[in-house]
């Protein structure tokens, strides 16, 4: 049985629009240059802490997006549609249980916002 698709938390529902409007390259991006880890690291088949994590927070960010399912987002890291679902739940739960991990999530995405932001002010 399939868990049914819900909103994604965030724990500053200010950053959402953010997310919606970023692409999935800057996403990608924002996270691993937090992280320190190049694709190919995170791509990595290891069960490292760190590395498992930055996937987590790839996939839990990418869901925020109401257009992108669970199915598309598991080709990031050719996994199945199941582990995008407990990478957002893994991420929400350490928001809720890890103020450092929390704030690490908003500056990732306070970045990402602002990083949309200024490109859509060139166009401007």
């Amino acid at each position: 049985m399939h868990e049914s698709r819900r909103l994604t938390r965030l724990p500053d529902e200010s950053l959402r629009e953010g997310l919606v409007n970023a692409t999935q390259e800057q996403i990608i991006s924002a996270v691993l240059s937090e992280s320190g880890l190049s694709f190919d690291q995170a791509n990595d088949k290891t069960r490292s802490f760190d590395i498992v994590m930055t996937r987590h927070m790839i996939h839990y960010l990418l869901s925020v997006n109401a257009d992108r399912s669970f199915e598309s987002i598991r080709y990031v890291f050719m996994k199945d549609h199941a582990t995008v679902v407990h990478s957002r739940n893994v991420v929400e739960d350490m928001i809720d249980t890890n103020h450092e991990f929390k704030l690490k999530i908003i500056k990732i995405a306070t970045k990402i916002k602002n990083s949309h932001e200024e490109k859509m002010s060139d166009y401007r």
